[in-house]
């Protein structure tokens, strides 16, 4: 991270996290990263940013654009993710 936060900082700006998702992930076939990747697309439809780019989403990760387009690709197999 660039800047540096507090935890106090951090729980002050929030996002929903669908309770079925953190519990079931792993039974929906989904591993960590692709769970993080579902995690951001909620962000940024809390923004208003329906369709956001591989590389918008790899902004906020520690993944590259590339590994993100392969995990777009594969939410999308998985008929967990529809363009």
């Amino acid at each position: 991270m660039s800047e540096n936060l507090s935890i106090h900082q951090i729980f002050l700006d929030q996002v929903m996290v669908p309770i079925t998702l953190l519990k079931r992930y792993k039974s929906l076939g989904l591993n960590e990263q692709e769970t993080m990747v579902v995690l951001q697309l909620i962000q940024f439809i809390k923004e208003e940013n329906d369709f956001p780019t591989p590389t918008e989403i790899a902004n906020y990760m520690t993944l590259g654009e590339k590994e993100c387009a392969q995990i777009l690709r594969k939410l999308i197999q998985k008929n967990l993710l529809a363009i």
